[in-house]
């Protein structure tokens, strides 16, 4: 008996991201192309923060041609954002069955959404996976020698998904400016929820160091470049 396809949301939060944003949504829909098209419908939204940019008409430009929504907000706020991005698309798509987030400036590899489908499959409410650096110096190769060696979950918006049902069920994403995700698997995790942590690095994302939210992933490398600097 043939599988029914699943309907999948997935949400871009985007904040003067015109020289990324292109190549992000290219490798979403790369990624969507990469699962066979009788698993999964999916549409893909790219909400823009506070722009200042070209970022809207960029994004615009890459969706050409697929299901897409593409919207301008002023929250300065990516948890807002995430959030808003969710509920605008579930309005013109309501019988989602999963949502996925990445950031707009990284880059899903193949089999990116395929592992997210997957986890929906085997009935987990939730998907929460990592991601390897875009670049290298000796600062990134020994974070990245730690960040291999935690044994800690490794929480990333960039790469995690979540069915209705759990979004639902936590209220939304937590509307705050930064570790919105963090804060997320919190609230899912009181609600007994099942989480799939996959250990697999299916996103590739920017090791900038002067990022868009002001405690996101480009501040914790910024501070760990600069106690490296000072060690040595």
């Amino acid at each position: 008996m043939a599988m029914s396809p699943i309907n999948i949301l997935i949400v871009v939060p985007a904040c003067n991201e015109e020289d990324s944003i292109g190549d992000t949504i290219s490798s979403i829909r790369q990624s969507i192309a990469h699962c066979s098209k009788a698993y999964l419908n999916a549409t893909i939204m790219v909400v823009c923060d506070s722009c200042e940019d070209d970022t809207y008409f960029e994004a615009e430009r890459a969706l050409v041609g697929c299901s897409s929504l593409v919207v301008k907000v002023n929250f300065r706020n990516v948890g807002r954002t995430r959030d808003w991005g969710v509920r605008l698309g579930l309005s013109h798509q309501p019988d989602t069955d999963w949502i996925a987030f990445t950031d707009a400036d990284s880059l899903v590899l193949n089999d990116w959404m395929s592992r997210q489908v997957e986890a929906y499959r085997r009935g987990y409410d939730a998907f929460f996976g990592r991601v390897q650096f875009d670049s290298s110096s000796p600062v990134l190769e020994q974070f990245r020698s730690n960040y291999q060696s935690q044994t800690h979950r490794y929480i990333h918006g960039a790469n995690m998904g979540l069915s209705l049902s759990a979004y639902l069920k936590v209220g939304g994403i937590p509307l705050l400016t930064a570790h919105e995700d963090k804060f997320l698997v919190d609230r899912l995790e009181e609600q007994n929820l099942n989480l799939f942590w996959d250990s697999s690095e299916a996103v590739q994302t920017s090791v900038r160091m002067v990022g868009r939210a002001p405690e996101g992933f480009a501040a914790t490398l910024a501070q760990f470049a600069q106690s490296y600097t000072s060690f040595i």
